[in-house]
């Protein structure tokens, strides 16, 4: 394989990965149709939205719901930005370093 097929390559695989994307964004929208009631619904938004953030961040989902669901009773409402996806995976690599 030559260096000028990689980018070909790299194309496709995005064009495959939006592709894919697109899919299980029409599956998430299609089942959301069953949640059973507004307020569900609106619950099962918010978790779509921090899970999609999550991954756009290279977050795992679980990890950081887990630390959120367990950490938020202490948290104070000023801190509430701290806690978003990508401030959150900010403040973990600056622990990580120090």
């Amino acid at each position: 394989m030559t260096t000028d097929q990689l980018p070909t390559i790299s194309a496709q695989r995005r064009y495959a990965k939006n592709a894919l994307q697109k899919c299980q964004d029409f599956h998430n929208r299609k089942n959301s149709l069953f949640v059973g009631n507004p307020r569900g619904g609106r619950t099962a938004a918010i978790l779509a939205s921090l899970t999609s953030t999550c991954r756009r961040h290279d977050i795992d989902p679980q990890l950081y719901l887990t630390q959120l669901l367990t950490n938020l009773s202490q948290v104070r409402k000023s801190e509430l930005p701290n806690w978003l996806p990508d401030q959150w995976k900010r403040l973990q690599e600056a622990r990580r370093l120090s």
